[in-house]
């Protein structure tokens, strides 16, 4: 890729604008016949990866969540390791985000492959 130029234009018939993982960025892309089944199986392999994803860290979040929570409420554990916790648990929340992101632009990139 030598030449990249931004989307001041409609996109050009038979192509689709493709998000860039971990970007903000969009390519167009124009799929063959040929390649449209592969291209279609690799991206529901990713959502489903990213759904994965989401999921763990949401489970970790919410498990950091109630740490902090049966911490405060007893009272015996160090303000510094509660600290660690909600960082923790922070932390987890940020990264389920960024793979529900990563969710929505994969469906609706499927969503115009379908059509």
């Amino acid at each position: 890729m030598s030449d990249i130029t931004p989307f001041v234009h409609d996109v050009p018939s038979g192509f689709m604008t493709c998000p860039v993982p971990g970007h903000k960025a969009r390519i167009s892309l124009k799929i063959q016949e040929s390649q449209r089944a592969d291209f279609k199986s690799r991206l529901e392999r990713l959502l489903h990866k990213y759904e994965d994803r989401r999921q763990q860290f949401l489970g970790k979040a919410e498990k950091y969540e109630a740490l902090v929570f049966r911490s405060r409420e007893e009272g015996n554990v160090k303000p510094h390791v509660i600290e660690k916790y909600e960082k923790k648990a922070y932390q987890a929340r940020g990264v389920a985000n960024g793979a529900d992101e990563e969710v929505k632009r994969l469906q609706s990139l499927l969503e115009q492959t379908a059509s």
